[in-house]
């Protein structure tokens, strides 16, 4: 008797439930509303819960241009074609020309990555996700532009490329994979390769740095000689001509000499703070192996810049 009650109560429960959530029309319904009102985002979680509880044409088109007004490229041409497959549904037979068309404009952002792989077990990973295993019977259709994919095999060295793609092309990649010799356990190095150099990562910040600050003061410098030549001219006798100020017969050269001034003074204090990077960044280096070339730079004395000399 009491197990009856339990499901009685329990039937009951999800009859409420299933009475309290709302039908797939009203779903469909108010995310129509709130893409009229620009909340896309919105629209879109609604229309994918609609989905999980009834998919059809009519919802594949909409998740398709929802997911195109929120620049989800691939997700749009997945959606828009899978609406445009059935095309015996009324819906979409009388709405065929606008899926095209937004069909269209998606695939204005996509292009197709065609890698090819000879390597047993070699597996495609395109933006961190993969994208399954080798051989590839068509390209990998990925958004135009600067897209990062790896090419992984157990007992190989992992092949990491960036490669250009444009939009409604194909960007073709060809990759050998290298095999990890026998001594590449975990935590074991590799005897054929040479261990980095100490300190690599603190000698390249150093080089940029100086880089950088020499940038900065050699802008200084030209820019103080643009300042000083346009000075010069405002201060010329023939700024004073037909009886009329300065500002009126050279207000060009006053405009140009202070914008100079402006990136002057902005290129000493880049450059002078960059020289002092720099230096604490040489002075602290770690020391390099015996016989290694070694730089060692300091402020300049007389000058400003800095003095760097090789060390052996």
């Amino acid at each position: 008797m009491r197990g009856r009650a339990l499901f009685l109560c329990l039937f009951l429960s999800l009859g409420r439930a299933e009475a309290q959530s709302p039908p797939v029309d009203d779903l469909i319904r108010r995310a129509l509303e709130l893409r009229r009102g620009g909340r896309d985002a919105e629209a879109l979680d609604l229309l994918a819960r609609a989905w999980e509880r009834s998919p059809s044409p009519r919802l594949s088109a909409q998740l398709g241009f929802a997911e195109q007004a929120l620049g989800r490229w691939l997700e749009a041409e997945a959606h828009l074609r899978g609406a445009l497959v059935a095309a015996e549904d009324p819906w979409v037979s009388e709405r065929r020309a606008v899926i095209e068309g937004a069909l269209r404009e998606v695939e204005r952002h996509l292009g197709g990555l065609s890698v090819r792989c000879a390597t047993p077990g070699a597996e495609l990973w395109v933006e961190g996700h993969s994208a399954g295993a080798f051989p590839r019977s068509a390209p990998e259709r990925v958004v135009a532009g600067l897209v990062h994919f790896e090419v992984r095999a157990r007992g190989y060295q992992t092949e990491v490329r960036t490669m250009t793609v444009l939009a409604g092309g194909v960007s073709e990649a060809s990759v050998a994979l290298v095999a990890l010799g026998p001594s590449l356990g975990v935590g074991a190095p590799d005897a054929g390769v040479p261990p980095p150099a100490p300190g690599g990562a603190h000698r390249t910040w150093a080089w940029v740095t100086t880089a950088g600050a020499a940038l900065g003061l050699g802008l200084g410098v030209t820019f103080l000689v643009v300042r000083n030549a346009a000075a010069e001219r405002w201060n010329d006798p023939s700024c004073l001509r037909e009886g009329r100020a300065r500002g009126d017969n050279c207000l060009e050269d006053l405009d140009d000499g202070r914008a100079a001034e402006a990136v002057s003074v902005a290129g000493f204090v880049l450059g002078g703070a960059l020289t002092a990077l720099a230096a604490v960044l040489w002075a602290t280096a770690p020391s390099q192996p015996e016989g290694a070339l070694a730089v060692r730079c300091a402020p300049g004395l007389g000058a400003p810049g800095l003095t760097c000399a090789g060390v052996f």
